[in-house]
């Protein structure tokens, strides 16, 4: 059954599967955790946050926002007993992580995506590929088993990168802001961290030039609009199977296909991908019958803009007129160190103070096998990688 990626289906999924997300608030500076070679977790405590339902306006949202406020009371009243300001930045640090939970993050639907706290700030390629073994006969006379091995062939390492935001006020006229406003600070900071992973993710695909042999043209040959967006993607599928492995020159494994589209392409895509045509003459049997195509997942991304401060932000979305047809989850990745955390410090730091707070994440990715030959700098012979990018053919009816 084909999938499909957008807003709603994202959150209803999670919701369903009742999606759980691990959360820690670390000890140190973005830098330091950047650098850090082992965590440092603020009370030495995780949490883990399931998601199962819409969170904003529900009761647990009021719940949660209720204890804030109540926690507020405490800290101004009780001239800032530790324990209540502790209890009160673990709840907002809460509040921010559903947030992030309901915004649509297609970073797992593209790379392979593992969260490592003690990943050092360089990781050698070696530790991004899988280990590998193979199981031999033996004839059981003393003789040893042969053993797994790291990937040998990998040369090279990533560099962890932070990227964040904060928010100028300090932590004393943070608790005495009308709840309203946390809550707009608190939603902005988890758009803004979801937007940047989704960049990270698809911004290296829309501003690839792809080569010849990982680029279709759109076929505008057929009896119809609809019989040149099948055959468009027909091809695109033969030449994704023609590609090879930067790793062995092999060809490519390809478990599952996806499709990542523009919002505005999803109707007519989805009904050629599933082989329903239209097509004239077919009730007088001269109707060309198509069969659905192997491709197992839709996304759809548009990107989003928005004004900060006097700036025009943009995150660049799929164009309308191109697609990308590419193997998920085996060929690219993302390394997390740090999932979005706040910058707190040690010792007293979390008195009233006037330090201001950031939020953060530290994480790197890995885009070369991905986009084989087709990748910034590659010495790649053509013919290599595991994506594909698509001109689809012009609508008559646009």
């Amino acid at each position: 059954m084909l999938k499909i990626y957008n807003k709603e289906t994202f959150l209803r999924e999670r919701i369903e599967n009742k999606h759980t997300q691990k959360i820690a608030i670390f000890q140190g500076s973005m830098k330091e955790n950047a650098q850090a070679a082992t965590p440092e977790i603020y009370q030495t405590s995780e949490a883990i946050v399931r998601m199962t339902g819409r969170y904003e306006n529900s009761d647990l949202y009021n719940k949660v926002w209720s204890q804030i406020k109540d926690l507020r009371e405490k800290v101004i009243n009780q001239n800032s007993v530790p324990a209540n300001l502790a209890s009160l930045i673990q709840l907002l640090f809460v509040d921010v992580t559903r947030r992030v939970m309901e915004i649509p993050d297609f970073t797992s639907q593209i790379n392979i995506e593992t969260t490592n706290f003690d990943y050092p700030e360089s990781v050698s390629l070696r530790e991004i590929y899988k280990y590998r073994g193979v199981m031999l006969p033996m004839l059981l006379e003393n003789d040893s088993v042969p053993l797994i091995e790291q990937y040998s062939g990998a040369v090279g390492s990533v560099i962890m990168e932070a990227f964040g935001l904060g928010w100028k006020d300090t932590l004393k006229n943070l608790l005495y802001n009308k709840l309203f406003d946390m809550q707009k600070v608190l939603q902005a900071a988890a758009e803004a961290y979801v937007n940047e992973r989704n960049n990270r993710a698809l911004g290296y695909i829309f501003s690839t030039t792809f080569k010849a042999k990982q680029k279709v043209n759109a076929v505008n040959t057929g009896t119809s609009f609809d019989t040149n967006l099948y055959d468009t993607y027909r091809e695109a599928y033969v030449l994704l199977k023609q590609l090879l492995d930067p790793q062995n020159a092999l060809p490519i494994s390809i478990p599952s296909i996806t499709l990542l589209i523009n919002s505005a392409r999803r109707w007519e895509s989805e009904r050629v991908i599933q082989g329903k045509l239209e097509v004239s003459g077919a009730n007088t049997g001269s109707g060309q019958l198509r069969s659905a195509l192997p491709i197992d997942t839709i996304i759809e991304y548009n990107g989003t803009s928005f004004t900060w401060g006097k700036k025009k932000i943009t995150f660049p979305g799929c164009d309308l007129n191109k697609a990308y047809l590419f193997v998920p989850n085996m060929y690219s990745y993302t390394l997390v160190k740090r999932p979005l955390t706040m910058e707190v410090g040690r010792g007293s730091v979390l008195q009233l103070s006037t330090e201001e707070r950031a939020w953060y994440g530290v994480q790197i990715e890995w885009y070369s096998d991905f986009l084989g030959s087709s990748m910034t700098g590659s010495t790649l012979a053509t013919g290599y990688g595991a994506i594909v990018e698509i001109d689809l053919p012009a609508d008559p009816t646009s």
